[in-house]
């Protein structure tokens, strides 16, 4: 039996002795059974990376790997919510009167003009976040690439976007 078979004999018995309680760890911390999924599963196949998996070190590595992906579920959820909210309160303030209105569509139209100029994934990657609302991971799967690709092409995106339009303004 070499190293990797040994590796996921232990992974799969881990799975099947923790995969109840973990859920339930996980659900207490982030309140939806689907999202717990998610991060479960996540946590196993992450545990898969690692070289030095022992029956004694499993279950520690399931864990805190399930506690760092809460966290960054958590922090991404918070900070979501507060991009929408001032988006809402933009949008909000904006329509008061018409000048405003007319300023909100010059600055979406400055915001469109630069996004052709992006490169046609980045571009891609922006609309598909900016425009329709789609996260990462969902853009991930429409694309056809990583989420850690979908991630870095949106960085680079806002990052471009933010700086040609302080020019533009």
């Amino acid at each position: 039996m070499d190293i990797d078979d040994n590796k996921y004999r232990i992974i799969e018995v881990a799975y099947k002795q923790l995969r109840e309680r973990l859920m339930n760890f996980i659900v207490k911390r982030v309140d939806n059974h689907d999202t717990a999924e998610d991060i479960c599963q996540e946590a196993f196949l992450r545990t898969l990376e690692y070289e030095m998996i022992t029956t004694e070190t499993v279950t520690n590595f399931v864990y805190t790997i399930a506690r760092h992906l809460i966290v960054d579920r958590l922090r991404h959820d918070t900070c979501r919510k507060r991009v929408w909210q001032n988006i809402k309160r933009t949008n909000e303030l904006s329509s008061n009167t018409t000048l405003h209105q007319v300023e909100y569509h010059e600055l979406e139209s400055i915001e469109k003009m630069h996004v052709e100029r992006l490169s046609h994934m980045r571009a891609k990657v922006y609309s598909l976040n900016r425009f329709d609302g789609k996260s990462t991971t969902e853009i991930a799967v429409a694309l056809g690439i990583s989420p850690r690709t979908a991630e870095s092409h949106l960085f680079i995106a806002r990052k471009e976007i933010r700086k040609s339009m302080l020019r533009s303004i």
